[in-house]
């Protein structure tokens, strides 16, 4: 446990073995010591081929080589303290803060051509920048994701700060297995990223809102853990009580509203944030 912690949060030197470790770290996370392997079976999944700018050509040339050069696992060791620097300058504004409002996430999404298009970088595209801005209602803002999180006071959470090649197989049979003291990969990891942003000094609210915008194979092993262990529930994650995560939607606002389950899930059916039901649980339960 602790060397996974300070694999995903802290620098290692030289005298940490830091290449084992990460290593160690990434072999668990992914479940597969052998990475070629994996890459042999992920380049015929048709979510790295969405994912991925560029990589059908690769994909179906059968050149592995070629292929590994989109997702190399050293490569992806190499983006992690530059997502880790941006990350920690994000959460050392949050220290401003008293944190009310909390995105769970899953992790950065894997590199197109070289490049991490990060939810903290200058410029980010995709579902979830898109959602977030519109939390904002003034229009023409100009202001960065990471300004919005910051003056809106809230901590998007990833479960792990580096991008995976993660395929539904993984999330179900890697980080939905218990390990650690009975848990889900997925909750170690989750409480993980709660203790590192607490012991960065980062406030909390009594009880955050808490919305969950991890894919649902990953988030469902989460909600599976807490419904099971609900005497934890305010006792875990250093405090941070969850018990939010547990409450079920029961008022529909308009003919023909389909709402998830859980009121903290704002995935929408195709498994993308939908942006309505992120605004419905910040500015109506709070």
């Amino acid at each position: 446990m602790e060397d996974l912690y300070s694999a995903l949060y802290e620098p290692l030197d030289s005298t940490d073995n830091p290449n084992e470790k990460r290593e160690r770290c990434l072999s668990l996370l992914i479940g597969n010591n052998d990475l070629k392997e994996l890459l042999s079976k992920y380049e015929t999944e048709q979510d790295a081929i969405d994912i991925i700018e560029g990589v059908e050509t690769k994909a179906h040339s059968n050149n592995t080589a070629e292929f590994e050069e989109v997702i190399n696992f050293w490569k992806l060791k190499d983006f992690w303290e530059g997502l880790n620097r941006l990350y920690c300058n994000y959460i050392e504004r949050l220290k401003n803060k008293t944190i009310d409002k909390i995105i769970i996430y899953e992790a950065p999404p894997m590199p197109k051509e070289g490049k991490i298009n990060y939810l903290l970088h200058e410029n980010p595209k995709g579902a979830w920048s898109d959602c977030i801005k519109k939390l904002v209602d003034k229009k023409g803002h100009k202001d960065s994701i990471e300004d919005i999180l910051v003056n809106s006071g809230i901590l998007f959470l990833d479960l792990c700060t580096l991008p995976l090649p993660l395929t539904s197989l993984i999330r179900k049979d890697v980080w939905g297995k218990c390990i650690f003291d009975s848990k889900p990969l997925s909750v170690i990891l989750l409480e993980l990223a709660f203790r590192h942003v607490i012991e960065k000094g980062v406030r909390f609210a009594e009880k955050p809102i808490i919305a969950m915008g991890a894919p649902s194979v990953t988030s469902q092993s989460i909600y599976l853990y807490y419904a099971n262990n609900k005497s934890e529930l305010s006792e875990n994650c250093l405090k941070i009580n969850l018990s939010k995560l547990m409450e079920t939607n029961h008022k529909y606002e308009k003919e023909g509203q389909i709402l998830p389950l859980y009121r903290s899930n704002i995935l929408s059916g195709n498994n993308y944030p939908n942006s309505d039901l992120l605004k419905r649980i910040f500015n109506k339960h709070a």
